[in-house]
């Protein structure tokens, strides 16, 4: 018996192209197979937007390469005829390598000169140096020569014509470096475990003689546990011993042999924990304090420690809600305050005198003033400009702030 046709026993419909549509085929063709369905939906249209983008990319690259994501000579594929008014993607731009800039010469620098200059030199040091930041270490200056760590090596270069006088290589890039040697022209640099860009420590102890440089004593730091890694390390070199801040604890070595001398104190543990170290004449040690999301409780301490003993001989606190910044000067004791919810914009210059004690205090956010350390005797400020110092006295002058609202000192201190 016959049955009656039914809709699925029909013919599919003619497929015909859609006018205006430059990616439909020509001609008739069977319909396109059902799409697989997806877990999570169908796929949007801006998604396949991406992909085209994608593979028209792709092919830019491919051609820039000169054949092949492997290397192959093959030729790469014609590209097909664009309708008429439809846009062509932009070309991916070939990545050009920086030109390194002209360095001039010593000569050049130098036929400038007019009467009563001194010579110049310059040394332009063409060591290969990897695709990131290299950090620019102290400069020494011994005797007739000056000395710099450079990434993978320490090197010395005459003062009065710039000739290297030595170089020491080293196994990793250097990572901390002191800012004073020792009386004899000894300092202890700190450089990496490996070369690697990531997981490193800076654990390297290496000692090295800047008047014959010759390498001494080499040690490696050691981490105890939490709050003992050697991610960051900071030193400072006061005489013959070596301060280490190593994150949350502080300790000290001998420069000549390397041996350990003594633990810095920790005062109020799991309140204060030292942060930096500032060497030279003196040896301070800086903590931070109440450590907290609440910075309105956060304060430093500054700490002047015995060398050769470590006794601490002072302290000075910062009221909260105020941290130490940067060690201008040891002798006498100068360094910044910043706030610690406007560190950018609210900042102090403090002196201190004998056993801590608060000599000066100045508001960087004053309309103008000026502060001169006179090194090794006093310290002075004023609010308006007078008559130049000597070449011997620092100066740090301030420009005009944007409030003039005034705040009651951020610094108290306490003696031993």
């Amino acid at each position: 018996m016959p049955h009656s046709p039914q809709p699925w026993d029909m013919p599919p419909p003619e497929q015909r192209p859609v006018p205006g549509n430059p990616y439909a085929t020509d001609g008739y063709g069977p319909p396109a197979p059902p799409g697989r369905r997806r877990r999570f939906g169908t796929m949007p249209a801006i998604a396949a937007a991406v992909v085209l983008l994608l593979l028209v990319a792709g092919g830019a690259v491919y051609a820039v390469s000169g054949g092949g994501w492997g290397g192959s000579t093959a030729p790469a594929p014609e590209k097909a005829a664009r309708p008429s008014g439809t846009p062509t993607a932009p070309r991916t731009p070939a990545v050009r390598t920086p030109e390194p800039k002209r360095i001039p010469t010593s000569e050049e620098i130098n036929a400038a000169r007019e009467p009563g200059d001194a010579t110049a030199w310059i040394v332009d040091d063409r060591t290969d140096l990897p695709g990131r930041n290299i950090h620019l270490n102290d400069l020494w200056i011994v005797g007739d020569t000056v000395v710099q760590a450079v990434y993978r090596k320490v090197t010395a270069h005459r003062l009065s014509d710039g000739a290297e006088l030595w170089s020491v290589p080293l196994p990793a890039p250097v990572c901390e470096t002191p800012v004073n040697p020792t009386p004899d022209g000894k300092v202890v640099l700190v450089y990496k475990n490996s070369q690697a860009r990531n997981g490193n420590r800076c654990n390297q102890l290496q000692m090295i003689d800047l008047r014959t440089g010759k390498a001494g004593w080499h040690k490696e730091l050691t981490e105890t546990g939490s709050g003992d890694d050697t991610i960051v390390v900071h030193t400072a070199i006061s005489g013959g011993t070596l301060a280490v801040v190593q994150d949350m604890t502080a300790a000290a070595y001998g420069v000549g042999d390397g041996a350990k001398l003594y633990d810095i104190p920790m005062e109020n543990p799991g309140k204060c924990y030292p942060d930096d170290v500032a060497g030279g004449s003196r040896l301070l040690v800086s903590s931070d304090c109440a450590i907290s999301f609440d910075r309105s409780k956060a304060y430093s301490q500054l700490r002047e420690i015995d060398p050769r003993t470590g006794k601490v001989l002072w302290r000075f606190r910062t009221q909260p809600g105020w941290k130490a910044g940067k060690v201008l000067s040891v002798a006498p004791v100068v360094f910044t305050t910043l706030h610690a919810e406007e560190r950018t914009d609210n900042w102090r210059i403090v002196s201190l005198g004998p056993g801590g004690r608060v000599r000066t205090t100045i508001d960087a956010r004053q309309k103008g003033f000026k502060y001169c350390a006179d090194m090794g005797t006093r310290a002075r400020a004023s609010r308006t400009a007078t008559a130049p110092p000597s070449a011997r006295t620092p100066c740090i002058w301030g420009a005009p702030a944007r409030s003039a609202r005034t705040t009651s000192p951020p610094e108290s201190s306490s003696g031993a």
